[in-house]
Protein backbone atom coordinates (compact mmCIF):
# COMPACT_ATOMS: atom_id res chain seq x y z
CA UNK A 1 0.00 0.00 0.00
CA UNK A 2 2.96 2.47 0.98
CA UNK A 3 4.58 1.71 -2.25
CA UNK A 4 1.67 2.15 -4.35
CA UNK A 5 0.94 5.76 -2.68
CA UNK A 6 4.88 6.38 -3.21
CA UNK A 7 4.63 5.06 -6.97
CA UNK A 8 1.35 7.32 -7.44
CA UNK A 9 2.71 10.42 -6.10
CA UNK A 10 6.08 10.11 -8.08
CA UNK A 11 3.78 9.86 -11.23
CA UNK A 12 1.39 12.96 -9.99
CA UNK A 13 4.85 15.21 -9.99
CA UNK A 14 6.27 13.40 -13.17
CA UNK A 15 2.88 14.77 -14.82
CA UNK A 16 2.64 18.21 -12.86
CA UNK A 17 6.04 18.79 -14.23
CA UNK A 18 5.25 17.98 -17.65
CA UNK A 19 2.14 20.34 -17.56
CA UNK A 20 4.23 23.23 -16.11
CA UNK A 21 6.73 23.01 -18.82
CA UNK A 22 4.19 22.22 -21.79
CA UNK A 23 2.59 25.27 -20.75
CA UNK A 24 5.39 27.97 -21.79
CA UNK A 25 5.76 26.83 -25.25
CA UNK A 26 1.89 26.68 -25.87
CA UNK A 27 1.76 30.38 -24.12
CA UNK A 28 4.26 31.70 -26.20
CA UNK A 29 3.01 30.03 -29.31
CA UNK A 30 0.04 31.84 -28.14
CA UNK A 31 1.66 35.06 -28.67
CA UNK A 32 3.30 34.51 -31.59
CA UNK A 33 -0.04 34.27 -33.70
CA UNK A 34 -1.15 37.08 -31.46
CA UNK A 35 1.56 39.02 -32.87
CA UNK A 36 0.88 37.58 -36.72
CA UNK A 37 -2.68 38.41 -36.84
CA UNK A 38 -1.93 41.76 -35.87
CA UNK A 39 1.09 41.89 -38.53
CA UNK A 40 -2.18 40.64 -41.10
CA UNK A 41 -4.70 42.50 -39.92
CA UNK A 42 -2.55 45.74 -40.67
CA UNK A 43 -1.50 44.76 -44.01
CA UNK A 44 -3.33 46.76 -46.92
CA UNK A 45 -4.76 43.69 -48.00
CA UNK A 46 -7.19 41.63 -45.53
CA UNK A 47 -6.50 38.00 -45.94
CA UNK A 48 -9.56 37.04 -43.94
CA UNK A 49 -9.45 33.13 -44.05
CA UNK A 50 -6.19 33.48 -42.97
CA UNK A 51 -6.47 35.73 -39.82
CA UNK A 52 -9.71 33.15 -38.76
CA UNK A 53 -7.02 30.01 -38.94
CA UNK A 54 -4.55 31.89 -36.67
CA UNK A 55 -7.61 33.06 -34.24
CA UNK A 56 -8.64 29.29 -34.24
CA UNK A 57 -5.35 28.24 -33.59
CA UNK A 58 -5.09 30.43 -31.11
CA UNK A 59 -8.07 29.05 -29.64
CA UNK A 60 -7.08 25.40 -29.63
CA UNK A 61 -3.69 26.31 -27.96
CA UNK A 62 -5.93 28.51 -25.56
CA UNK A 63 -7.65 25.18 -24.65
CA UNK A 64 -4.15 23.03 -24.33
CA UNK A 65 -3.12 25.20 -21.75
CA UNK A 66 -6.54 25.12 -19.46
CA UNK A 67 -6.62 21.03 -20.26
CA UNK A 68 -3.26 21.03 -19.00
CA UNK A 69 -4.04 23.46 -15.70
CA UNK A 70 -7.03 21.36 -15.38
CA UNK A 71 -4.72 18.02 -15.12
CA UNK A 72 -2.00 19.37 -12.82
CA UNK A 73 -5.23 20.61 -10.51
CA UNK A 74 -6.80 17.01 -10.80
CA UNK A 75 -2.97 15.68 -9.84
CA UNK A 76 -2.23 18.07 -6.89
CA UNK A 77 -5.53 16.96 -5.96
CA UNK A 78 -4.82 13.78 -5.68
CA UNK A 79 -1.41 13.74 -3.76
CA UNK A 80 -2.98 15.62 -0.73
CA UNK A 81 -6.13 13.41 -0.64
CA UNK A 82 -4.37 10.14 -0.88
CA UNK A 83 -6.37 7.25 -3.15
CA UNK A 84 -9.96 6.80 -2.32
CA UNK A 85 -10.92 3.94 -0.29
CA UNK A 86 -12.78 0.89 -1.98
Amino acid sequence: MIRQRRLLAADARTAAELAVELRQPLAAASNYIATAQLLLASASEHPTEIVECLDKAGQQVFRAGVILRKLEDQIAGRIFQGPTAS
